[in-house]
């Protein structure tokens, strides 16, 4: 996670893991004489962190934020099994190319949709299986470019049809080839901007606002939620059951915490990043395995009642913690969350930018830093040009000639490579192969994510005032509740 430069200690997982060090060897003395955050960040720098955070996982070498996942290939955010290049696939198998999708197996490109088995190009949708470029359907099988679909199957572009019938018309449009593949997925994006849409996404859900809920109650202003209960502004937070919890992102399984971000699960805590199963700790980072009552520490494990990593008796911890809160009042840092000069990353590398894009000037105003460096990979030999249909991969010499070469992206122009296991994927779905990276389609996926915000707008059946995440001027047909109830089902 940290660029070459950086002038944070980074260790191997390896490494990190292993009883040769500890992080309580760094420990710092409380300072009353000098604010904490600058005690805190000296001690930042001086602890070893962690290349990635991947827990409890196995062959999981290629990604961050990862947790109890076995075979995962570029995944971020992820707890599955055997997926390659996604965000936020929660308990998913077999599955490529996804953003915010849970429970799918031998899946291809799924956003914001659960439950599905065998689909490709599958947006908002939930329990389906064996269909392709669906939009806004449920419980739904055998069904190819369509929307709004409830319990259905063998409908082909929103036409019902026999199974012998939808066969046949299938095998007709798509081969496997890129041109058809492309073709087709430019029906869909029209597709989804034709299609009614619900003021929000919201699933079995009682008294919330926000969008993207599932089994919530009482959340306010969340988004991306999965089981979340009494809470306030919530994102991304997929997985486990969470509660009581107010300004927090990538947190589930955690109660009454404040401030805390890709943490999980935790209790009590407030102004964490990167701490696991944790328990009524402050201002602490990559901190993992039960610790309780921590404030301002850097790397521990298995630590209790410790400041700035050294650990003291449950009455002296009490004493100085007052001590801290007290000088973090006055110099103004008590309540907020870790200034910029904290953050390793640069503004324009951080996911961040995908959320909140903005320029190297206003980053900076704000006290980011911006990365300058290009510090991906190059290649001056000859790129190498897949060929259209992804069956003549079937053959084996083919299939060696690829696998050895080097691709260039057709957008961002750097070169990518394709693997073992992501070929035989391509094989069985009959995809492809693609011509940008991962990244340039983690982009092309993000441009179907409403902002997480709520705007005031009618509905564009019965007028009625909604609050939604499509702002005034876009010109989707937005429905609300009833309106989408009565046309819908």
């Amino acid at each position: 996670m940290y660029r070459p430069d950086s002038e944070h200690i980074v260790y191997c997982l390896q490494c990190w893991w292993s009883d040769k060090w500890s992080a309580k060897k760094y420990a710092l003395e409380y300072n009353p004489n000098r604010t904490f955050i600058d005690q805190f960040n000296e001690l930042n720098l001086k602890v070893p962190h962690p290349g990635l955070t991947v827990t409890n996982s196995q062959n999981c070498d290629y990604c961050s934020n990862t947790v109890d996942s076995k075979n995962c290939y570029m995944c971020f955010s992820t707890r599955g099994e055997d997926c390659m290049y996604g965000r936020k696939m929660v308990d998913c198998r077999d599955t490529v190319d996804s953003l915010f999708a849970s429970n799918c197996e031998n899946c291809y490109e799924m956003v914001f949709s659960d439950n599905c088995y065998g689909c490709k190009y599958i947006h908002e949708s939930r329990g389906c299986r064996d269909s392709s470029f669906l939009y806004d359907c449920a419980d739904c099988h055998d069904c190819f470019m369509c929307s709004n679909l409830r319990g259905k199957g063998f409908v082909f572009r929103n036409k019902q049809l026999t199974e012998e019938e939808y066969m046949k018309l299938l095998k007709s449009v798509w081969d496997g080839s890129r041109e058809k593949t492309d073709n087709l997925y430019e029906e869909f994006v029209e597709l989804i901007g034709k299609s009614i849409h619900r003021e929000n996404r919201n699933h079995k859900c009682e008294n919330c606002t926000g969008d993207h809920l599932t089994n919530c109650k009482n959340c306010k202003e969340c988004f991306e939620l999965l089981q979340g209960e009494d809470s306030l502004r919530v994102y991304d937070s997929m997985g486990d059951p969470s509660a009581d919890n107010i300004d927090c992102d990538h947190n589930p399984g955690g109660q009454l915490d404040y401030e805390c971000s890709s943490s999980y699960p935790i209790f009590g805590c407030a102004f964490c990043l990167l701490v696991y199963n944790g328990r009524n700790s402050y201002y602490s980072i990559n901190c993992f395995n039960n610790c309780d009552s921590l404030f301002g520490c850097i790397g521990l494990k298995h630590a209790k009642y410790s400041i700035l990593n050294k650990e003291y008796t449950p009455k002296e911890y009490e004493k100085i913690v007052a001590q801290v809160i007290e000088s973090m009042r006055q110099d103004g840092d008590w309540g907020k969350f870790f200034p910029p000069k904290i953050c390793p990353y640069n503004y324009n590398e951080s996911v961040a930018h995908d959320y909140w894009p903005k320029s190297k000037k206003i980053a900076e105003s704000f006290g980011f830093s911006w990365q300058e460096k290009d510090f991906s990979a190059n290649f001056n030999g000859e790129f190498y040009r897949p060929n259209d249909k992804i069956s003549d991969y079937e053959d084996e010499n083919l299939r060696k000639i690829l696998l050895d070469s080097v691709l260039q992206c057709k957008r961002s122009k750097k070169p990518f490579k394709i693997s073992p296991q992501e070929l035989a994927f391509y094989l069985k779905n009959n995809i492809p192969i693609p011509t940008i990276t991962y990244f340039e389609r983690h982009k092309e996926r993000m441009k179907f994510r409403n902002p997480r915000k709520l705007f005031d707008r009618k509905c564009d059946n019965c007028t009625k005032a909604i609050r939604t995440s499509y702002s005034p001027d876009r010109p989707e047909k937005i429905y609300c509740e009833k309106c989408y109830q009565q046309e819908i089902i």
